[in-house]
């Protein structure tokens, strides 16, 4: 597995049964621990299944969109819709657990994109 960083459109590299495949890191909407590897959920609800753990995953996208919320999953900050103190809803309407521990770092973790966001569209609009 490898980041491929294009400035315009960061690709991931993964291995599926089929073969490597390339994806732009900004369509995943989250990454799934699934047995002895992970799912990977599409923002055209396309789910891969890959052999990667998601500590690989952790390290390799970038912390400013993409948070561990649970023990289970790595969320796209970028495609929540609402959350609470135990879930997550997505654009997509699917709902994933936040782990008790995370709850308030979630909440952080959501005004800070938001603000890194903003910050990043003012900059690049002027």
């Amino acid at each position: 597995m490898e980041l491929i960083n294009d400035p315009e459109n960061p690709l991931l590299e993964i291995l599926t049964s089929q073969g490597y495949r390339l994806i732009p890191i900004y369509s995943i909407i989250y990454i799934k621990a699934d047995g002895k590897g992970s799912s990977i959920i599409l923002q055209d609800s396309e789910k891969i299944i890959t052999r990667n753990l998601l500590n690989s995953y952790e390290t390799l996208l970038p912390a400013e969109v993409f948070y561990r919320c649970h023990n289970s999953y790595i969320i796209n900050l970028s495609y929540i819709k609402t959350y609470n103190r135990y879930t997550v809803r997505f654009t997509n309407e699917s709902i994933i657990p936040i782990s008790r521990n995370n709850s308030r770092a979630v909440r952080e973790k959501v005004i800070r994109f938001m603000q890194f966001r903003r910050t990043n569209y003012t900059r690049n609009s002027t």
